[in-house]
């Protein structure tokens, strides 16, 4: 049996990074606090036309909605930890490099100390770093961090890197998810299609009552009109996949396509919910169509729940088969030892 693990979540707001923490709690490790990154107050002695947006354009943090962040401590009771983003994207090669901020030392206190000694302590994944350490110093039975990376081996090299310099172990469930088989019976091949086109995670996410809603869209088709819908919605999803398919691009926004805001989910793991009420949202809108939205208010809200409700999410998560079927059939004709035993001879 594998042990469970005491894991940092690194949460965005966004849908991928609580999902990721609902199959980790599935697989029996236990979340012990949450961590977000924020944008830096803006200089007041800077002039711009985006001073109400929420986004910092990060190459590596999602920031749209990052004033509702707090609400999670209380939704989740679960303790929140966050840090201001420092620096740029310096180092925005594809795989982050940790052989130059590879080491280690430990203070007289046991607390785990990173050194950046490449000059990269300006790169905005750096803030990670100190973040983690912080949470690592106040719990010191953490050992992991889990982090909501899907398809960018950007964002998932960075969290690595920082995790392995911090002696945690990274996780990431939702890893490639889009490419494992679906074991879901019964799909014809266009079922099938439909099934993908319509983002096979985003109705595994619907299944469990995720409601995450999109606060910013910045791609040919996703109109205005989607801020503030619940992506996970099929009606939602029929129109995200509906504009991919025209224009192209990622039904799951993995390519920046748009951003989401998690406003509740799964009693066993929410507490309660997000509300944002209509004159607390404004639309800001930037070139080529893009807009978000900036929020001025908004609340957590608590919910009763039976023990039924807390536990019945865990039979609603998909588990994505590891492989496939032609993969699964060679691993059944493999003894124990790993010696191929076929059941029969060719002819």
């Amino acid at each position: 049996m594998n042990p469970t693990l005491q894991v940092i979540g690194l949460i965005s707001g966004g849908k991928d990074s609580f999902f990721s923490l609902l199959h980790c709690q599935a697989n029996g490790h236990r979340i012990i606090a949450l961590a977000n990154l924020y944008p830096p107050s803006p200089d007041p002695t800077i002039t711009t036309n985006d001073a109400d947006s929420d986004d910092l354009e990060s190459f590596m943090y999602q920031t749209v909605g990052h004033t509702l962040i707090p609400l999670y401590a209380d939704i989740i009771s679960l303790p929140l930890y966050r840090q201001e983003i420092r620096g740029t994207a310096v180092n925005r090669a594809k795989e982050y490099s940790t052989v130059l901020a590879a080491t280690t030392t430990k203070d007289d206190d046991g607390t785990t100390t990173a050194s950046d000694g490449d000059g990269d302590g300006d790169d905005e994944t750096e803030s990670m770093t100190t973040l983690l350490q912080r949470i690592v110093a106040e719990h010191p039975d953490a050992n992991a961090v889990c982090a909501g990376a899907i398809l960018s081996s950007y964002q998932r090299t960075r969290v690595e890197s920082v995790a392995r310099r911090l002696r945690l172990v990274p996780l990431a469930y939702l890893w490639q998810y889009p490419e494992l088989p679906t074991t879901r019976p019964g799909l014809g091949p266009r079922e099938e299609e439909e099934e993908e086109e319509e983002g096979g995670l985003l109705e595994d996410m619907a299944a469990v009552g995720m409601d995450a809603r999109i606060v910013k869209v910045a791609s040919g088709g996703l109109e205005e009109g989607l801020l503030w819908e619940n992506v996970c919605a099929e009606d939602t999803r029929r129109r995200v996949a509906k504009a991919m398919k025209r224009f192209g691009g990622s039904v799951l926004g993995e390519g920046g396509e748009f951003e989401t805001v998690v406003v509740g989910g799964p009693a066993g793991f929410f507490k309660g919910g997000i509300e944002v009420g209509v004159e607390e949202r404004k639309v800001v809108r930037g070139g080529g169509g893009e807009a978000s939205l900036s929020f001025t208010g908004g609340r957590s809200v608590q919910r009763k729940s039976s023990r039924a409700d807390d536990a019945g999410w865990l039979d609603k998560l998909r588990i994505p088969n590891r492989l496939d079927k032609a993969f699964e059939e060679l691993l059944e004709t493999l003894d124990h030892e790993g010696n191929h035993t076929p059941a029969s001879r060719p002819t």
